[in-house]
């Protein structure tokens, strides 16, 4: 099991990471099937879209307009603006 310190979101990246590196290496077991994680990273989307325009999305999204979103999103962060 991997247990994490909240307080800073690089040291549960890093672990995710390493994880994965070591399921590939045939050290461990995957934590979750590839469409789960696709699934979650559907949603993760789809909030931040909802973010971004104050909408309720529907589901599977709208690729072009999150792209379109996540441009501009990550435009204005360059432009110290943030959106997230």
């Amino acid at each position: 099991m991997i247990e994490f310190n909240d307080t800073d979101n690089r040291v549960q990246q890093t672990a995710i990471v390493n994880h994965f590196i070591q399921a590939v290496q045939g050290r461990e077991k995957i934590l979750c099937p590839v469409e789960e994680a696709v699934q979650s990273l559907n949603i993760i989307n789809g909030a931040y879209l909802s973010s971004w325009n104050n909408k309720v999305v529907s589901f599977p999204l709208v690729m072009a307009l999150y792209r379109k979103e996540w441009e501009k999103a990550a435009l204005n962060l360059k432009h110290g603006i943030y959106t997230f």
